[in-house]
């Protein structure tokens, strides 16, 4: 779409289609303003401005083309919708807003991350790494910038500590937002945003309070059997059975943890080494093989009390607190979906095929390059 104006651009002004057509009566068209764009009456689309572009436009199912005239909704000189290129107002902050919600009810506790947002008038870039001043209590704690150049939605974020205390509610006051040796510009420009936060502080935010001398016991928020057998409802020998165990919070993973899953009247147990190593995660993946003797043609189930640690630990990622093993309502009984019958061998079929790996030289694959094993003849 050609938009004129006092310097009318022609093919350089046309636009980009950004909306998928395909099921829609309205298409969207989208132009990016060039330093160079200057057009003091407003901008002005013409009776002939949409045209194909080697593209279509017909009737949906059809054959027939559409009118590409757009006639008497041609737009001309619109006052409200000027242009000038080189023009860079400084950003603002539009919007500043605690984005995460502690855990455990209003309060956040050792480890957690506290992560705000704050929102611009227009796109802004970003160089280096800005702090954002949190008031916790007496203490002021920075959040770094974490994400967000390039768009509207700066992102930053901070863990609390152990010392961390604010019976009242995180603070942000207006000038907490700092360049920290960094920069914060008009998005493809060169002028520096304006960084006061204005009205938009934050005042004892109720529902953000901190006490990082506390370390709730993490609990399982969810169990669920990942993946499905091959061939129906049930396992067959050597299909692996995933189980996917989850936590409220991150915690710390250290030796070795086990999950029991029922097949049929067996306990069979699944293992997790970490070592000596920590990981930290919310998630754990528990993986069984079925074997030959496994049956269960009610379903897997897995009890309130199958995960235990065989001499590893499940804490709190403050690091002294026990998680909470139980599953609780969590538990599963005979998953309809997942029975059991290691006694079963389906062949194998072909589900897909596609030639590896691709030519180096052209179009041609040279003799030399295949691998031993099966071949396609």
């Amino acid at each position: 779409m050609a938009a004129t104006g006092t310097d009318d651009r022609g093919d350089h002004a046309a636009s980009d289609l950004f909306l998928d057509t395909k099921q829609f009566r309205s298409i969207g068209f989208r132009y990016v303003v060039q330093s160079s764009d200057s057009d003091s009456d407003g901008i002005g689309i013409g009776a002939s401005a949409l045209t194909l572009n080697g593209g279509t436009i017909k009737i949906k199912g059809g054959t027939t083309n559409a009118t590409l005239d757009l006639g008497t909704h041609a737009i001309a000189n619109s006052t409200n919708h000027k242009v000038d290129g080189s023009q860079q107002t400084a950003p603002t902050v539009s919007d500043v807003t605690i984005t995460s919600s502690p855990v455990s009810g209003d309060t956040f506790e050792v480890a957690e991350a506290i992560t705000v947002r704050v929102t611009f008038d227009r796109s802004v870039d970003v160089t280096g790494t800005p702090q954002l001043a949190l008031t916790i209590g007496a203490t002021t704690r920075q959040a770094d910038y974490s994400s967000g150049s390039g768009n509207r939605w700066l992102w930053f974020r901070y863990v609390v500590q152990s010392s961390d205390t604010d019976s009242d509610g995180i603070s942000i006051g207006a000038s907490a937002l700092t360049l920290n040796g960094g920069t914060i510009r008009y998005g493809g420009g060169t002028t520096n945003a304006a960084l006061g936060l204005g009205s938009n502080a934050v005042s004892n935010s109720a529902n953000h309070k901190v006490d990082g001398s506390r370390q709730t016991a993490p609990t399982v928020s969810d169990v669920t059997i990942i993946g499905s057998p091959r061939s129906g409802d049930t396992f067959e020998l050597a299909e692996q059975i995933w189980v996917r165990v989850e936590f409220n919070r991150p915690v710390l993973l250290t030796g070795a943890l086990q999950l029991a899953l029922t097949i049929g009247s067996t306990t069979r147990r699944t293992r997790l080494n970490y070592g000596s190593a920590t990981v930290r995660s919310n998630v754990l993946f528990f993986g069984y093989t079925v074997g030959l003797s496994d049956r269960d043609p009610d379903g897997v189930s897995i009890g309130a009390n199958a995960l235990t640690l065989d001499g590893g630990a499940i804490r709190h990622p403050g690091g002294t607190t026990n998680a909470a093993l139980s599953l609780g309502s969590h538990a599963i009984a005979n998953s309809a979906n997942h029975k059991v019958d290691g006694s079963r061998e389906t062949a194998p079929a072909v589900r897909g095929m596609s030639i590896s790996p691709a030519p180096s030289n052209g179009e041609h694959l040279r003799t030399g390059r295949g691998n031993s094993g099966p071949h396609l003849i």
